[in-house]
């Protein structure tokens, strides 16, 4: 190249965007080679794309789970690949009838991408139609409820799931999902509830249920052996429940392979409280994989009350099948302490209680059982297990609160203090639950921190026409000295029952309190007086009521006339003193009411009272000096 063509180029090159960032960054080797190398300019972008796509796609950034769950699932978008790939594949071997390649395919295709409501349903469905094998009960139980909680138990994907608990033998399970949607039911689902009502022992509701159904359904293979099992069992008839048994037993022997008939029989068995006839039972039920955790607690618990208590504990020691529901746990829970096995039911509790850490009662009745045998390092522990476990941070509360029983229990004070003080940052739920512990925390003496958790549930309207509730509100007041807190529950429950004695009696208490509605006080403390004259609570409360409506001769009277001091309780003491108080400073008697001062418990008065009393004794200090 002539020297001339070669400085054009140097030429276009300084010119160019290229040659200026060479300028640039002189020393730049690799930019050098990105801007002039075309191959190595390729692979360098081809090597960055790949790390770019690793860094996009493997990482778990998504979260599946609805927002509605504590439990939070992330997954990649490798994972959303696979998950889609495995259920088309299972789809597949479900359309030739590949059950156990499909139901495989299925289950790794919901462990990929578990947020995927369709996919699960879609699996529990196949389930219901397709599996015969009781292999899988745990699987076909834990995916239906897994579903129940993605979908927030709609009335479709309850009724699917309780098809799963019908067809596995688990009829508490099946009634609870029913129940609240039986009005709505179709047939073929009715059959399904006036079943799990039978199995329930729910007698009453069952033949109301039975009697319901049209004449062909109750000829139905699957209804009419309901009514067999309660006329042999239940009914009470000796002629209708001979037939029955022999009808029943000769269906039974025909199709010894139908566990439903057997559960029947087993049912009426467990009522008559026939041990041998329950144990050949479980063995045929044993034999075709369809006895349940029930059937062996029900068995265990009437070996045990006929006197064979030592071989029931060697059975239910020996027993070594997990609980499939969080019902199935509380159950074999309850029974190992009604065994006695106490130590045999925590070391079971403990093993399996994290599994089904979405549903609080199993935590509830486990605690509420340490606490009742005064287990307070086992307590601690299942508390500290409660604590950890997301799917629990809704009764994180709880928690903290059994943690500081705990701490109660073994007279760490300052540390049970420091647990329950977390409840109020916290709150609680809006059920039975909260008002049970308000309670306990009052009786413990954290009056304060009761009062706070209730201010916090006070606008709920689940709690607005509740009595028990406004009482603890009333009691947390009166304990903390509230006044406020104090006249806003006694308000309620005057409005909720104007007639009831105690509540307008401490409602009247308050507005004497609070010194502001002083004919009302005073109508109200006449009205109670009227209806109990002799009453010595509320005497004091009409003199007081008197005293602030200036009307001093007919409080003097009852004070000094109608009520015997010697009579006086020394709960009503504060009270009495008070009244007196008021009277002798409006007589302007300042020494009596001084003397009368030094015998008045102020911390047995409200505050708003005791600032008062303070302010008139400061009054009458200033004046005899």
């Amino acid at each position: 190249m002539s020297g001339s063509k070669q400085k054009k180029v140097y030429k276009r090159r300084e010119r160019s965007w290229r040659g200026k960032l060479v300028e640039k960054f002189p020393y730049a080797k690799f930019l050098k080679l990105m801007l002039y190398n075309a191959w190595f300019a390729f692979f360098t972008m081809l090597i960055a794309a790949i790390i770019l796509a690793v860094g996009i796609v493997i990482p778990k950034f998504f979260r599946v789970t609805p927002v509605h769950m504590a439990e939070v699932e992330k997954r990649s978008i490798l994972d959303f690949m696979q998950a889609s790939q495995l259920r088309k594949t299972a789809q597949r071997h479900a359309e030739q009838g590949d059950i156990d390649e499909a139901i495989n395919a299925w289950v790794q295709s919901v462990q990929q991408n578990p947020g995927k409501t369709e996919t699960v349903r879609e699996f529990v469905s196949y389930l219901v139609e397709n599996d015969n094998s009781s292999q899988r009960i745990g699987q076909a139980v834990n995916f239906g409820q897994w579903l129940l909680q993605l979908a927030k138990t709609n009335s479709a994907d309850a009724i699917l799931v309780s098809k799963v608990y019908n067809k596995y033998g688990f009829p508490s399970e099946t009634l609870k999902l029913l129940e609240p949607i039986h009005e709505s039911l179709d047939d073929s689902v009715r059959m399904e509830y006036v079943k799990a009502l039978f199995e329930n022992q729910e007698l009453e509701q069952f033949l109301a249920e039975y009697q319901k159904l049209p004449p062909a359904l109750k000829e139905n293979a699957a209804i009419k052996p309901l009514y067999l099992a309660y006329e042999f069992g239940f009914s009470g008839n000796p002629l209708a429940s001979q037939k029955a048994s022999q009808e029943l037993l000769t269906m039974s022997d025909a199709d010894p392979a139908n566990d439903f008939l057997l559960r029947l029989i087993f049912l009426v068995a467990a009522n008559r409280q026939d041990t041998d006839l329950l144990a050949v039972l479980l063995k045929k039920l044993s034999a075709i994989n369809a006895d349940r955790p029930q059937h062996h607690h029900a068995y265990w618990i009437i070996l045990s009350r006929k006197g064979d208590a030592d071989l029931a504990r060697k059975f239910a020691r020996d027993y070594p099948n997990p609980p499939f529901t969080a019902r199935g746990l509380v159950s074999q829970y309850e029974t190992l302490l009604e065994l006695g096995l106490n130590n045999e039911a925590d070391e079971f509790a403990s093993k399996h209680i994290e599994r089904f850490g979405y549903v609080p009662q199993p935590w509830f009745s486990i605690c509420n059982s340490l606490v009742e045998r005064a287990e307070w390092e086992k307590l601690n522990r299942i508390a500290d297990k409660m604590i950890l476990d997301s799917r629990m941070v809704k009764y994180i509360s709880y928690a903290y609160y059994f943690k500081g029983k705990a701490f109660s229990g073994e007279l760490r004070l300052a540390s049970a203090a420091d647990e329950f003080n977390k409840i109020t940052a916290l709150g609680l739920a809006s059920d039975e639950s909260a008002l049970d512990i308000i309670r306990e925390l009052t009786i413990l003496g954290y009056p304060a921190i009761s009062k706070k958790l209730l201010e916090g549930l006070i606008d709920l309207p689940v709690w607005t026409d509740r009595k028990d509730f406004w009482i603890s509100l009333w009691r947390a007041g009166w304990n903390t000295r509230d006044l406020q807190t104090a006249l806003k529950a006694t308000t309620r429950l005057f409005q909720l029952d104007p007639t009831d004695q105690i509540s307008a009696f401490n409602y009247t208490a308050c507005l004497i309190a609070e010194r502001s509605r002083m004919s009302e006080a005073l109508v109200r403390s006449q009205d109670i007086l009227s209806q109990r004259p002799n009453f010595i609570p509320a005497l004091i409360n009409y003199s007081l009521a008197l005293l602030l409506n200036d009307r001093l001769d007919e409080a003097e009277t009852i004070l000094k006339i109608q009520i015997n001091p010697d009579s006086i309780s020394q709960e009503l003491q504060p009270s009495y003193n008070l009244a007196l108080f008021e009277l002798a400073f409006k007589r302007e008697k300042l020494q009596e009411a001084a003397q009368i001062y030094s015998q008045i418990k102020r911390d047995e008065l409200y505050q708003e009272q005791q600032r008062w009393l303070l302010n008139a004794f400061a009054s009458i200090q200033t004046r005899l000096n």
